[in-house]
């Protein structure tokens, strides 16, 4: 299996190569020379890029580096691809980028000081810088120079279906979703077989432990309603496992799921085939399983009670706390003059005139 090696192009770009600027956020030439030796032998590199540009030469110089390699490169576009850093993208045979990312395009631009010569040659190096960027973009995608040029003047944000239709990436990431979760209708069929033989086993060891269970019923029986069923089986009683059909024989349907009560009160119950998934006598409707929830109800009404009780006991206390800490407060004479007299409003006035008096003084 080959081994992948991945680094990560974060940040701006610019032309210096002290060790300590990857920890500032930027990225050079010597940051991505320092990834790539850290890795382990691998046949193919993977270069992640979420950047908004920076130096156009160091741009080109990464570029050259990483198709040096001589090692097949995928390009993965992880958020914003801007400026320069579209370049460094097209290193890649591969080309991806994420469905909500951006690809974004203009001409070069800087700053520059100095007299009209030093003015004019620096115009003059933007202009080529330009036109290379506009050539280096023709020959790796399958856009036209006028339309790429009109892109480029226009400081273009293109999305990734744009940036795919021009040729500049090869694919859009596809967003892949996992599912951990039960789904009842695979489930059901697997987990049926199971629950049907441990239910007959137990019904024959308690056959065994204490004979045959008190269920006088053949295999001709009437339902509570009246109507006929037959259940097909090698006993004189109904089993799990057996099948109950609502009719006189075999022919008839076969029962669908649910639960049905036989004229003497055994209540079978079924699946959606007719199978009898468990066997409840008369007088013992209430299986392990029911008694156990009634036990579970009994105590978390126990325990609601004293959470009732415990909440009264708080609600007490809390008035007693507020009773004791309200204020006794009563404004007297002039003050409780105005107080009483005056709208909020005017009270705020009175309170703003007040203080412009202090200031006076």
């Amino acid at each position: 299996m080959p081994k992948t090696a991945h680094i990560y192009i974060y940040g701006d770009i610019i032309n210096e190569q002290y060790t300590e600027i990857e920890e500032q956020g930027y990225s050079s030439l010597s940051t991505v020379v320092n990834s790539i030796k850290a890795q382990a032998k691998f046949d193919e590199l993977i270069v992640h890029i979420h950047s908004r540009g920076g130096d156009v030469t160091e741009g080109f110089a990464i570029y050259d580096y990483l198709r040096s390699l001589k090692k097949p490169v995928t390009t993965v576009i992880d958020g914003l691809c801007a400026s320069i850093a579209t370049i460094i993208a097209l290193a890649g045979d591969k080309r991806k980028i994420q469905p909500n990312s951006e690809f974004y395009i203009h001409n070069p631009w800087g700053n520059v000081s100095g007299n009209y010569t030093s003015v004019n040659q620096y115009a003059e190096e933007l202009k080529k810088a330009e036109e290379r960027i506009l050539n280096f973009y023709y020959q790796h995608t399958n856009g036209n120079p006028d339309n790429l040029r009109e892109l480029m003047d226009n400081q273009t944000t293109l999305s990734a279906s744009e940036a795919l239709g021009l040729g500049f990436v090869t694919e859009i990431v596809e967003q892949e979703r996992v599912y951990a979760m039960l789904n009842p209708e695979q489930e059901k069929p697997n987990n049926k077989p199971n629950m049907n033989k441990a239910l007959k086993l137990a019904q024959t060891i308690m056959h065994k432990l204490s004979g045959p269970l008190p269920i006088q019923a053949s295999l001709t029986d009437t339902l509570d309603t009246g109507e006929p069923v037959f259940i097909s089986g090698n006993n004189e009683i109904p089993n799990v496992g057996d099948i109950l059909y609502l009719g006189n024989d075999s022919t008839a349907p076969t029962a669908a799921e649910g639960t049905y009560t036989l004229t003497s009160g055994t209540v079978l119950e079924t699946d959606e085939n007719g199978t009898i998934l468990s066997v409840i006598p008369a007088g013992d409707n209430d299986s392990v399983e029911m008694k156990a929830l009634k036990e579970s109800v009994k105590s978390l009404q126990a325990r609601l009670k004293e959470k009732d009780k415990a909440e009264n006991t708080l609600v007490k206390e809390l008035e007693g706390i507020k009773a004791q800490i309200q204020s006794t407060y009563e404004p007297k004479g002039r003050q409780k003059e105005v107080l009483t007299r005056h709208t909020p409003a005017e009270r705020n006035r009175v309170s703003e005139a007040t203080e412009r008096r202090k200031d006076y003084k």
